[in-house]
């Protein structure tokens, strides 16, 4: 068991390095403002992936392992075929309309190509996760990426466009996704009704989390493009990618352990949360460690080897650094409201959330505050939609509030909030995430239990 831990956390750590390494490798063989091109349209591609994907990767992990794998996929892809068919022509008006001319319509092609090879990758991913079969999971997530990587590179390269960098990543992915089709699953006439009735009603809700997820993470880049310009969409992006590379931490432990998690039995509930909470302090020990050599390192390498306008990203860095400290508190309230099927609160409070933070970059940016503002508008966004949430979800599983679990709640958030206000101040980011390692340290023997 330890073996499988190891061997899917390590892939998708490998993979996200690789993701996070390819972008902070960009400022150096592209322009300012073809870096900035680049990053619109990867945060339009995550929106829209996030739209076509229909919540249904976490159908996946719900359902493929204990029911018939015939049935399930003939349900499965015969709901996703509608809502692909659906989309897509959707999304390469509004590219279009969003440009303004119809001379971009070989990038809305494209653009629309890579949305629907990614979702297809993210689904393979999600059945590699549920099945625990590390083989497919380091096909899709990890040689997948190590394709996108070099073809992706290679190609700015020779060529530096946007159009080419659409163009690598789809070739990139295209071998991979369509890699040993089972024919016996496109049979969409038989058996399949009611099945498609059990995952389109845990899907459906899921997508407005989905997208109010990516609205968080990624809508900030599209307003700032409205507001400002390329530059200020270059430097706030490697802000953000240096900043949220911490996230590694919680993808690695997620990879195994989400499946987990979400089937932990609900009348289990008092081991439920021992879990949850130990798992919660865990993945923010990790993140917390990782943090410190952040902190230490950024500032000589962005000084010694980036153009000299990406100066400008250091504070940023710091923001989204801080800011991903709350994650594995929304990722425990999460598991908690799967756990016991409440997932509509989940969609309705990230998609009122991922709206909030629109509405605030636009307030910040309208009253001056610059790429700063957009740090401080995810941060904001993202403690109310964690505070909501995770109270939400003790409330519905009718679990208590335990004061240790309160305390290192309240501790995390402080330790958060204190950073915000001290961001210039190197000792006290460094003091604060010191002190949340040791919050959290005498909070981690549970998880042993679902190893």
């Amino acid at each position: 068991m330890i073996k499988k831990i190891f061997s899917f956390g390590i892939i998708e750590g490998l993979a996200k390095a690789l993701n996070v390494g390819m972008m902070l490798l960009l400022p150096f063989i592209v322009s300012v403002d073809l870096y900035a091109e680049i990053n619109l349209l990867i945060s339009i591609q995550i929106i829209a992936v996030s739209v076509i994907i229909f919540g249904m990767d976490r159908a996946v992990l719900r359902f493929l392992k204990d029911h018939n794998k015939h049935v399930f996929w003939d349900s499965f892809i015969s709901i996703w075929l509608r809502i692909v068919v659906i989309a897509i022509p959707l999304i390469i008006i509004g590219f279009l309309l969003w440009k303004g001319s119809t001379s971009y319509i070989y990038t809305a092609i494209l653009l629309a190509l890579l949305i629907v090879l990614q979702g297809i990758r993210q689904i393979k991913v999600a059945a590699s996760r549920a099945m625990h079969v590390a083989k497919k999971f380091f096909v899709y997530r990890l040689l997948t990426q190590i394709s996108i990587f070099t073809l992706v590179i290679v190609s700015l390269l020779i060529y530096p466009d946007p159009t080419i960098f659409l163009l690598a990543f789809c070739l990139a992915i295209l071998p991979f996704v369509f890699q040993k089709i089972n024919l016996t699953q496109l049979k969409l006439e038989n058996k399949k009704a009611l099945f498609e009735k059990i995952i389109f009603a845990f899907s459906w809700p899921l997508v407005f989390h989905t997208i109010g997820n990516t609205l968080l993470m990624s809508i900030d880049r599209i307003v700032l493009y409205e507001y400002l310009g390329k530059e200020d969409v270059a430097v706030y992006s490697l802000g953000y990618t240096f900043g949220a590379s911490l996230t590694f931490i919680y993808a690695i432990s997620n990879a195994y352990f989400e499946p987990k998690l979400i089937k932990i039995e609900g009348k289990l509930k008092d081991q439920r949360e021992k879990i949850l909470s130990s798992y919660t302090s865990i993945q923010i020990i990790l993140a917390a460690l990782a943090a410190l050599l952040l902190v230490l390192i950024t500032p000589y390498i962005i000084t010694n080897f980036y153009e000299e306008s990406y100066l400008k990203s250091l504070p940023i860095i710091v923001i989204v650094m801080l800011t991903h400290f709350l994650n594995p508190i929304y990722l425990q309230a999460n598991f908690r409201l799967m756990n016991i099927k409440k997932t509509k609160f989940i969609a309705i409070s990230s998609f009122l959330s991922g709206g909030f933070n629109l509405v605030l970059n636009i307030v910040f940016l309208e009253y001056g505050y610059g790429i700063m503002g957009a740090a401080y508008a995810t941060f904001i966004a993202y403690l109310m939609l964690i505070l909501i949430t995770y109270v939400f979800s003790i409330v519905k599983s009718k679990t208590s509030f335990y004061m240790k679990d309160i305390m290192y709640l309240l501790g995390t958030v402080l330790v958060a909030s204190f950073g915000l206000y001290y961001y210039e101040s190197t000792l006290v980011v460094l003091s604060l995430t010191a002190g949340l390692i040791i919050l959290h340290i005498f909070n981690i023997k549970e998880v042993r239990k679902i190893l």
